[in-house]
């Protein structure tokens, strides 16, 4: 199952809108880790490389199990969740890719969750406003009931992209407040 998102950013301050929401929501791993911790997991990093313009970075994630949806719970057990969000993005191009890969083989097996993203000018309308497009491929090969789990994995995306984008949007005004203050003093 295919899910694509479109989320949209208003950047603050005179930079460039696109390299100002690398530097701050890509680059900086404490968003990511904010983030994900924000969306109900404890999360660590594994990796966090930054090399000739690409970065490289691995996640561990334990989903808290109350967070999980029912379904997904009963099926594999609250502590068959753990996972490792793989995360590689190119400066040059604004484009990246994901990969949600599950630790505990039997569920690696049967679901794989793979996506790219990228990030482009909202246009003249709104100069300073960016576009941050993802695509997900929710793959389940569960017999009777592997369509149910990509719906239900698709719409916990889904539902949780607003949260995230409120989120992302903050950390981006606070962080570019926080540089512009220290740029003044």
């Amino acid at each position: 199952m295919k899910l694509e998102l479109r989320t949209q950013y208003d950047v603050p301050g005179t930079a460039d809108p696109i390299l100002t929401y690398e530097k701050h929501c890509l680059k900086d791993s404490g968003c990511a880790l904010t983030a994900f911790e924000k969306l109900g997991n404890e999360a660590s990093i594994l990796e966090d490389k930054f090399q000739n313009g690409i970065l490289d970075r691995k996640i561990a994630l334990q989903p808290d199990p109350s967070a999980l949806p029912a379904f997904i719970r009963s099926l594999v057990g609250a502590d068959a969740t753990a996972c490792t969000q793989i995360t590689r993005y190119d400066f040059a191009t604004h484009t990246g890719t994901t990969e949600t890969r599950m630790e505990r083989a039997f569920v690696r097996e049967r679901i794989s969750i793979r996506g790219t993203f990228s990030l482009r000018p909202e246009g003249p309308a709104n100069p300073r406003g960016i576009f941050f497009d993802s695509s997900q491929n929710i793959d389940a090969t569960v017999f009777l009931i592997g369509g149910k789990i990509e719906k239900t994995v698709a719409g916990e995306f889904a539902a949780r992209n607003p949260e995230l984008r409120d989120f992302n949007q903050a950390w981006l005004e606070k962080s570019v407040a926080a540089e512009e203050a220290s740029e003044e003093a």
